[in-house]
């Protein structure tokens, strides 16, 4: 059976960390001039095995499907054959998108804290995936235990709780205010070289192998939703009302439906290494995903310091990548 990611990332992650289910660790370490801590090594190891299982877990794929145009070749680890491999997995699959990243790193913050969360929970049951599988009023429950978690677990690790507020927009919609000094924190302690080893794989290689193609597609994305900052400011003003005035929880499939690529400059900005037809046709989801995301972190203040963290990682992980995001459209090569 073929699923995606690294089994053997599993196998050797619950082996390296298996001496510290009771770990010794000092007390957190207060920076000089904050109120903001130091973070452990032990709970940044905690976070890297607990993330990279999420991943794990989130994107296990069936057998792959034959690529009749509405398909992209992916990498992706074999199960059956012990390695990684091109494999052709749906291209509006659900399971493969920002939110992958995020929902993983959340599931790290409960294992480097060490207070058992829903993210846990899944991860001990049948995986991540099922995130996406929960009726309305469970998601419901489940959104706001793991804002309980988060608080809790960023308040351990890093002094102060990532999420500063929570603002009712409406009788249905909360919308959590993170704080930017948290988030810059809490990407620097715990952020981790890709010289680094998980077992006998160097994250470098995991992110090179496995990971490398999808990121460049939503790096893409995400440069060309932030071409034109006044514009992302509208619009966001334009959904924090939509949030407010919805009679009930706000159907963002529906709201989002009409957003596609064509409506940005892709031409200019491209600078991947497929046929632009390809990437055009098959990420409008991921797209949509994505303007939510910026649009509630451009309300809260905290969105230059997400894409300073997510820069610092460009420049650490995929320097051609990063290289490609900054670049002007005038300074880009033309074929």
């Amino acid at each position: 059976m073929y699923r995606s990611l690294v089994l053997i990332l599993i196998v050797l992650l619950q082996a390296s960390c298996g001496a510290e289910q009771a770990p010794v660790e000092s007390a957190p370490r207060v920076k000089k001039g904050s109120d903001l801590t130091e973070v452990p090594a032990a709970a940044k190891r905690r976070f890297m095995a607990t993330a990279l299982r999420g991943l794990a877990d989130w994107i296990a794929m069936d057998e792959p499907e034959s690529d009749d145009g509405s398909q992209i070749l992916m990498p992706a680890y074999s199960y059956r054959d012990q390695k990684i491999a091109r494999r052709v997995l749906p291209a509006v699959d659900a399971r493969f998108n920002i939110s992958l990243l995020f929902v993983a790193a959340w599931a790290g913050l409960e294992g480097a804290g060490q207070s058992r969360g829903p993210l846990t929970a899944l991860l001990e049951d049948r995986g991540l995936t099922l995130f996406y599988d929960q009726e309305e009023a469970a998601m419901g429950r489940f959104i706001k235990e793991n804002r309980r978690a988060m608080i809790e677990n960023s308040k351990r690790l890093f002094g102060r709780s990532l999420i500063r507020k929570e603002e009712r927009l409406s009788a249905y919609e909360v919308l959590n205010h993170y704080d930017p000094e948290v988030v810059e924190h809490a990407c620097s302690a715990m952020f981790i070289s890709p010289d680094e080893s998980t077992g006998s794989y160097a994250l470098q290689r995991i992110y090179d192998e496995v990971l490398r193609e999808a990121v460049w597609r939503h790096a893409l994305i995400l440069k060309l939703l932030l071409h034109d900052r006044s514009a992302l400011a509208g619009d966001t003003a334009q959904f924090i009302r939509a949030l407010q005035q919805s009679p009930g929880r706000l159907d963002q499939y529906q709201y989002f439906e009409s957003l596609e690529m064509e409506q940005y400059p892709y031409d200019e900005y491209y600078f991947l290494q497929i046929p632009p037809d390809l990437h055009r046709d098959s990420m409008n989801n991921a797209l949509r995903k994505m303007k939510a995301f910026l649009m509630r972190r451009e309300y809260d203040g905290s969105l230059p310091a997400v894409l300073s963290c997510a820069e610092k990682y460009m420049k650490a992980y995929d320097p051609e990548l990063y290289e490609n995001f900054i670049m002007r459209p005038e300074d880009r090569p033309r074929p």
